[in-house]
């Protein structure tokens, strides 16, 4: 009795491990989910379920498929994501667990010269085969953290099709080899060879991941700098225009003066002045680069009649790089705006508002949005593609928080950093 309880936690804990392994590949294809806590429900209760089937009903080969059922089916209904998502996750786990075993069964055997024994009902693994597993699957784990912990392409349908074949493919020629193994069809140097070449194949799925993220990342990096030298070459130009405006200025209210008697020649004043305007309503934030931006954006609300409120003391943002500045409220206040095209006119309206509290840095921006959109358009989501995911790196670069409240006609984007100890 006592040797089935040690067995019964190996299986328990090599079980937990595996479901471990599970969460890393839902973590690499899906996006984290709203809801952190209840996102965790599904892989407890996979760990509760199939381990009280195997030890009750010793469903042993099926142990695959109820946690695919399991998984898929609660991961839906939970974090609502596209089940080709969900399936290439699970193909994924599907590859790493099918090496695992394998693995495992060839270590195991060339070492004790047996994998398996009787207990009571159950034919189990013996121990070291647990141990070797555990061991193996912990590698998983790391390596899929460790490799994967920049990996941002959001996977398609078509790519998930290639993972899910070769998890299809991996999953059944391990099953075949394995067996043939055990009856001695298979001898060691071929279900060797065969393990070589599996593992060859996830290394070229693995790679072919990563130029998929790489291609993204630099379209990104790409994305950011074109920004980052629009700004730039704006706050030149910005720099020379002040040079000669209040010149400029003066010689209009001078010249208004001479032509007073003359109706079209102060009309043609009064032009001039009304396009030189802008300049008056400029936004001095306590940051050159951060001024450049509200302006420019400013403008194009105006373009768009979008009621543009902005209010920003951002003296102590210096600590802040301008790419990043430039990433914050450039994607932000640009998607306030796409989200404003789509309202009536009266109902147009963007609200910026930043300055310090206390030792923090705090930043909100607020537009109006219409009601019952579509989900998944760029309309409906505040932060949406690179805007989102760069928005996110750049908050948490300085060790802030982001978040995003979404009200029935209204979306709110509140971001706090924090305020360096060098800063006054």
């Amino acid at each position: 009795m006592n040797v089935e309880i040690g067995y019964r936690v190996l299986d328990l804990l090599v079980t937990i491990l595996e479901i471990g392994l599970l969460y890393e590949c839902n973590h690499i294809f899906c996006k984290k989910p709203k809801h952190f806590i209840w996102s965790k429900v599904p892989y407890f209760v996979i760990i509760i379920i199939v381990y009280v089937l195997t030890w009750r009903l010793n469903i042993g080969a099926l142990k695959f498929f109820v946690m695919m059922i399991l998984f898929l089916g609660m991961q839906k209904m939970i974090t609502k994501e596209a089940w080709y998502a969900l399936a290439a996750a699970y193909s994924l786990y599907a590859i790493f667990i099918s090496l695992s075993g394998y693995s495992c069964i060839l270590i195991v055997d060339a070492i004790w010269g047996y994998t398996n024994i009787c207990l009571e009902e159950h034919i189990v693994s013996i121990w070291q085969a647990y141990a070797i597993n555990g061991m193996i699957t912990i590698i998983w784990i790391v390596a899929l953290r460790k490799g994967f912990a920049r990996f941002e392409y959001d996977i398609t349908a078509g790519n998930s099709v290639i993972i899910i074949l070769y998890g299809i493919i991996t999953y059944l020629i391990s099953g075949f080899v394995g067996s043939g193994y055990y009856t001695g069809k298979v001898d060691w140097v071929d279900s060797t060879v065969w393990g070589f070449a599996l593992l060859v194949g996830c290394l070229l799925l693995i790679l072919f991941l990563y130029y998929k993220n790489n291609i993204l990342l630099k379209q990104e990096k790409f994305e950011i700098e074109q920004k980052y030298a629009f700004y730039k070459e704006k706050a030149k130009e910005e720099e020379c225009i002040r040079a000669v405006y209040h010149d400029f200025k003066n010689h209009l209210l001078l010249l208004e003066r001479k032509v007073s008697n003359n109706e079209e020649a102060r009309q043609m004043v009064n032009t001039l002045q009304e396009q030189i305007a802008d300049y008056e309503r400029f936004q001095n934030t306590g940051n050159e680069f951060l001024n450049i931006i509200i302006c420019d954006k400013a403008r194009i609300a105006r373009e768009e009649n979008i009621d543009f409120y902005a209010v920003l003391q951002f003296h102590d943002g210096g600590f802040i790089d301008p790419l990043d500045i430039s990433t914050i409220f450039g994607n932000a206040i640009d998607n306030a705006i796409e989200a404003s095209r789509l309202l009536p006119l009266q109902e147009r309206m963007i609200t910026v508002k930043a300055n310090r509290f206390h030792d923090m840095l705090s930043i909100l921006i607020q537009n109006n949005r219409c009601k019952n959109l579509v989900k998944n358009t760029k309309e409906d989501s505040y932060m949406h593609g690179f805007g989102k995911k760069n928005i996110k790196k750049a908050v948490e670069k300085y060790a802030g928080q982001i978040s995003v409240h979404e009200e029935e006609t209204q979306y709110i984007l509140k971001i706090i950093i924090p305020i360096p100890q060098d800063v006054h």
